[in-house]
């Protein structure tokens, strides 16, 4: 019994440290432009859609301007946290204190995060 929970831990172990290196292999890759575009479509048409009070703090033709904006100035691939800050005042023009954009970062392992914290630690 001791042996199989040993191996599990392993396996377990194994999959969370592939899945920090898949997410971490794709931070920096560039995304075409229409895919943004299409994101940028996509994130406002949801947000018409499930926002109860979408235009409370700004108007809808100022919001319309500023996503339409945002898709002109998308002219080249590029990486997410690129297109994070684009995107990221505009959501902020909402006024709306409980939405948010977070950016794609790296994430560490296990022991990556136990060296920063002895690293760090006070």
């Amino acid at each position: 019994m001791k042996k199989i929970i040993i191996i599990l831990c392993a396996v377990v172990l194994q999959i969370s440290c592939s899945t920090v290196k898949e997410h971490n292999a794709h931070i920096g890759d560039l995304i075409s432009e229409n895919d943004l575009k299409s994101d940028v479509d996509y994130i406002y048409n949801r947000l018409q859609k499930m926002h109860p009070n979408l235009y409370w703090y700004i108007s809808k033709e100022k919001l319309d301007f500023k996503f339409d904006s945002i898709k002109t100035t998308i002219n080249k691939p590029l990486i997410s946290y690129d297109f994070y800050q684009k995107l990221a005042p505009i959501i902020k023009t909402i006024g709306q204190g409980h939405m948010s954009v977070q950016p794609y970062v790296k994430k560490f392992t296990s022991n990556e995060r136990k060296s920063l914290t002895k690293k760090f630690a006070y």
